[in-house]
């Protein structure tokens, strides 16, 4: 593997293609005289990755959409039972989430229903697919990654989605806003970021790169089967949701008073 990836680096340097080393020397984050080892540079990035920060322009999107999930020996079959369910037995039920994401859109689900079920927080979708297989918890609110053979044997019902992106396993399913009107679109996402100052013809040739990669097919069937359904976006466009995003989940955050953690 190691061989592999310094293979690929010396035919990139000999076609005259960026390597992430230039990225950094373009954007000033690296010194001049690293010129000299670019080889060194590349294989020290994934140290330098840890001071990278979101206040950048940005090139791709690999959304996920969260989705509320029960085991399939519920007697609810539909987010209309689950909310009859809530309002029959206010405070009763209880929802695992494994992520600050799908914590708060417990809370964004409780407050658009008007309905009170309770969090039971747990570190990360294995502990939460294995709460709702062993029915520790009522429903819960994850994406589909980690319970996608779950669902598709069966053992776990999905409700809903929470954007309007088809989703492979379940091609029926609603959305969440068809059920909750005042329930917003949720999508858990994954990017591609680079520093502030990097040169757009780098951030455009990554983007392309990288939209490239995920169109493929193979590269496609595979994420899709991991519950993982890529998509891309321009720089511009990524950076513009990123923003949204802040702003609409800093404003969460502050209702809840809730701790990454």
């Amino acid at each position: 593997m190691v061989a592999e990836r310094q293979r690929r680096y010396r035919v990139r340097r000999r076609a005259g293609e960026p390597t992430i080393a230039d990225a950094l020397i373009a954007a000033g984050r690296l010194p001049a005289a690293a010129e000299a080892d670019r080889g060194e540079i590349n294989r020290a990035v994934s140290r330098l990755l840890r001071d990278w920060t979101l206040k950048v322009e940005a090139t791709g999107a690999d959304p996920v959409t969260p989705t509320p999930q029960e085991n399939a020996a519920s007697d609810v079959k539909t987010v209309k039972e689950l909310i009859a369910k809530a309002k029959r037995q206010p405070g009763k039920l209880n929802y695992g989430a494994g992520t600050i994401t799908t914590k708060l859109t417990g809370y964004l689900f409780n407050k658009a229903a008007g309905i009170d079920t309770v969090l039971v927080p747990y570190n990360g979708s294995a502990e939460v697919a294995q709460a709702v297989l062993t029915r520790s918890v009522d429903f819960s609110f994850d994406g589909p990654s980690a319970s996608l053979s779950l669902i598709q044997s069966g053992a776990f019902r999905v409700l809903a989605k929470f954007d309007p992106r088809p989703f492979p396993p379940v091609p029926d399913l609603p959305i969440i806003t068809a059920e909750v009107p005042n329930m917003d679109e949720i999508t858990v996402w994954l990017g591609l970021v680079a520093p502030r100052n990097t040169p757009a013809a780098i951030v455009d040739k990554l983007q392309g790169e990288v939209a490239k990669i995920l169109a493929e097919p193979a590269i496609k069937a595979k994420a899709d089967a991991s519950g993982l359904f890529p998509a891309t976006s321009t720089p511009a466009e990524f950076s513009a949701f990123i923003r949204k995003e802040a702003q609409r989940w800093s404003t969460v955050v502050k209702e809840t008073g809730m701790k990454y953690d």
